[in-house]
């Protein structure tokens, strides 16, 4: 059976973001890492670590080609109708993180947070695997 690209790409991001957590998570251990950890690095990591669940989400919903802005919102609703409140809550704070990351250049994330993010979506995206069809 063939992977969605959906599910292919949301993957792809969330193993992104675990590179970066491990870096970060090992970085007394490990005398080399092959990225720079750094503000940028930082909130693209939280970025692609809401996208890969928010990917999935939008899968699971038959919205893989609904590409207009309110998406983020809808994918949200309709986990919620489907009794998925926790995940829609979680995802709901994962999407605040990154547009925080995304658009809000005076705040300074922390390697802990970016991990705890990371860990957030890492759980979200195998709850989320369990819905698909």
């Amino acid at each position: 059976m063939l992977k969605s690209p959906a599910i292919k790409v949301s993957h792809e991001f969330l193993g992104f973001a675990r590179e970066i957590k491990e870096c970060i998570s090992r970085e007394k251990e490990v005398k080399t890492c092959p990225i720079t950890i750094n503000q940028g690095v930082l909130r693209t990591c939280i970025s692609r670590a809401y996208y890969s669940v928010f990917l999935m989400a939008r899968h699971i919903m038959d919205l893989d080609y609904y590409d207009r802005p309110d998406v983020h919102r809808i994918v949200i609703d309709r986990l919620k109708d489907m009794e998925l409140r926790d995940i829609a809550d979680k995802l709901f704070k994962l999407r605040q993180e990154r547009n925080r990351a995304d658009y809000d250049i005076h705040v300074n994330f922390t390697k802990n947070r970016v991990c705890y993010i990371v860990s957030i979506a890492e759980s979200l995206l195998k709850e989320l695997e369990k819905h698909l069809k």
